[in-house]
C-alpha cells in the first residue's frame, strides 16, 4: 500500500528474509520493510554462522539486533 499511494514501482515478495532471501542479488538505494520487532522465535539458532553478523551474533530471543545487521549487511 505504501508504494501504491506514492506511485512507486517495486519488487514485492512475501517471505522470511532471514531464512529465504527472495532478492539475494538485489542492489537498492532504499528498502521498505516490516521488521520483526521483538520477535522472540525468529529462528536465530539456525543462523549462528551467518555471514551477516559482522557485529556479533544476535541474541536468539530477540530479532531486533538481527534485523539491523541484516539490512545493513554488504551484498
Amino acid at each position: 500500500m505504501n508504494l501504491a499511494i506514492r506511485g512507486i514501482e517495486g519488487q514485492i515478495a512475501h517471505g522470511d528474509s532471514f531464512h529465504n532471501d527472495r532478492h539475494p542479488d538485489l542492489k537498492a538505494d532504499f528498502i521498505l520493510a516490516n521488521p520483526p520487532f521483538n520477535v522472540k522465535d525468529w529462528g536465530g539458532d539456525r543462523l549462528a554462522d551467518d555471514q551477516r553478523w559482522q557485529y556479533g551474533i544476535p541474541p536468539k530471543g530477540n530479532a531486533n539486533f538481527a534485523w539491523v545487521q541484516h539490512e545493513e549487511a554488504p551484498g
